[in-house]
């Protein structure tokens, strides 16, 4: 999406319903989500949006085929949609590949798909009479049907969206609603948001892809303040930007998720560690572990084992690992905020 040249536009917002039914969110499986993809126009993320709604969470099968009505996919920029963008929007659909991480006995791989299927004998791909038909790559399958590892997104947000960055992010942003905060290293972000051929410099890189949806994201289930994490510093020069934190207002959670335990057995056992043996409060954890991360953690349990063989043993662990756990998290916090 071209840049905007004046002020940032925010779309119309919809007012999603209060109870909102399965066919007004999108379940797809988290690593198409975290697939590395190529920017398409908001109009095709919408099509492509609809389409996903359709396809209920526990279905054990793809459809022959889905279709959408543009009457659904409201205006862009207060304009209707034409016949040229629609055609825009199938041409980019028949070059969307996504290339899907996959991890098999600790060796990291991907897997290439193609999202329609334009060969099938029985319906075609086409636009007829304001109506989309899709007919889908059969092979995705396992990423859209009797999901486990899921994320949901509301379709009613994602049609107020006008920028690509915003409708990314948005999905994104929805496999984090659990745990409410994602971090995640400038070079994966590049990929994430298919910047890593443009916008070398990172003031550029944030300006660009960040302005708009910290705009249409407000109200949202997904709005969001960000973090610069920096390097630490070596010498001269001020130090290196090398990755975001992501913080969602609208998440408070009290409970660690299994999910974190679930990322890696190191993760499981830090985590078990620290709440078991040293006493952290779950809440504690959840808030301030994104700032010291698995190795500012096992450093400060290898310190407070160095206090239990001395003669300096902690009486009280829960007080005093809570306040130590806290306290060097905020000194981080601050470190890389002055950068």
């Amino acid at each position: 999406m071209a840049r905007k040249s004046n002020s940032i536009q925010t779309s119309l917002s919809l007012v999603c319903p209060e109870n909102p039914k399965a066919k007004d969110y999108a379940h797809v499986d988290k690593k198409i989500v975290h697939s590395h993809q190529k920017k398409v126009s908001v109009l095709t993320k919408r099509i492509l949006t609809h389409v996903f709604a359709q396809i209920e969470r526990d279905a054990t099968e793809l459809r022959p085929y889905y279709q959408v009505n543009i009457s659904e996919l409201g205006k862009l920029a207060d304009i209707e949609i034409s016949y040229g963008k629609i055609k825009k929007a199938f041409n980019e659909m028949l070059n969307i590949n996504w290339l899907i991480e996959s991890k098999t006995n600790e060796k990291r791989g991907f897997v290439a798909k193609q999202l329609l299927n334009t060969s099938s004998p029985d319906v075609e791909c086409e636009y007829r009479n304001g109506v989309i038909t899709l007919v889908l790559n059969p092979t995705l399958k396992p990423y859209l049907v009797n999901l486990n590892n899921y994320t949901n997104y509301q379709v009613g947000w994602y049609m107020s969206f006008s920028s690509w960055y915003s409708t990314r992010l948005y999905e994104i942003l929805s496999t984090y609603k659990s745990t409410g905060w994602w971090y995640v290293e400038l070079d994966e972000y590049r990929k994430l948001l298919d910047c890593e051929k443009k916008l070398p410099r990172p003031s550029d890189l944030l300006r660009d892809t960040l302005a708009e949806p910290l705009e249409e994201l407000k109200g949202t289930d997904c709005e969001f303040t960000f973090e610069k994490v920096y390097a630490p510093p070596s010498g001269r020069g001020r130090p290196s930007l090398v990755a975001l934190k992501f913080t969602l207002k609208n998440t408070t959670l009290k409970v660690i998720p299994q999910s974190w335990k679930d990322k890696s057995p190191e993760h499981q056992k830090v985590i078990d560690e620290m709440t078991r043996t040293w006493k952290i409060e779950e809440t504690n954890f959840i808030n301030y572990i994104g700032y010291l991360g698995l190795d500012g953690a096992k450093r400060l349990m290898k310190e407070w084992k160095a206090k239990e063989y001395s003669n300096r043993r902690i009486d009280n662990k829960k007080l005093y690992c809570n306040k130590a756990f806290v306290a060097e998290a905020l000194k981080k916090k601050e470190s890389k905020k002055n950068g």
